[in-house]
């Protein structure tokens, strides 16, 4: 039997279920869920579609959908937006970091974990790690690749982008 290969400064799998419980609770947030959910309600839900470990394991960040508000809605059957937030691994409030009007995707820490990279209309965008939620953060394109980009990683040194 072969024990699967764990990268040295992993998250430990006690750290990665408490983080996922984390993630759980921001979602979840209320103590008492009714039985039964209102059309009101359900179109209203968010959810935590993704979500992955600072290099050095003290932050997730994550992306929330929330539905659009009936000023956004104005092409029927348009998705939701998807925001971008990061919160400390050990819990506290989470920081927005990409909002309104934009929407985030995908989001990857580069590996010395000073920028957080996302997708945004097939395009990568980034944003400083350290400047997230604030009005200096304004992401800036990393992409403008002619068919889009569906998916992307940073290279080990975080020079490049593959996509």
């Amino acid at each position: 039997m072969s024990l699967p290969y764990v990268l040295p400064g992993s998250p430990s799998p006690a750290r990665i279920r408490r983080l996922a419980l984390l993630l759980l609770a921001l979602v979840v947030g209320a103590p008492g869920v009714a039985a039964q959910l209102t059309p009101e309600q359900v179109a209203s839900l968010q959810t935590v579609t993704s979500a992955v470990v600072h290099p050095e394991g003290d932050q997730v960040a994550f992306t929330l959908s929330v539905p659009r508000t009936p000023q956004e809605d104005t092409v029927p059957g348009l998705r939701a937006l998807s925001e971008l937030w990061v919160v400390d691994a050990e819990g506290g409030d989470p920081r927005l970091v990409v909002g309104r009007p934009l929407s985030a995707s995908a989001p990857a820490w580069s590996p010395d974990g000073t920028r957080l990279a996302f997708l945004h209309r097939g395009q990568v965008y980034t944003v400083p790690a350290s400047g997230a939620g604030e009005a200096s953060a304004h992401p800036e394109p990393l992409t403008d690749a002619p068919g889009g980009v569906m998916a992307f990683r940073w290279s080990p040194d975080g020079a490049y982008l593959a996509y």
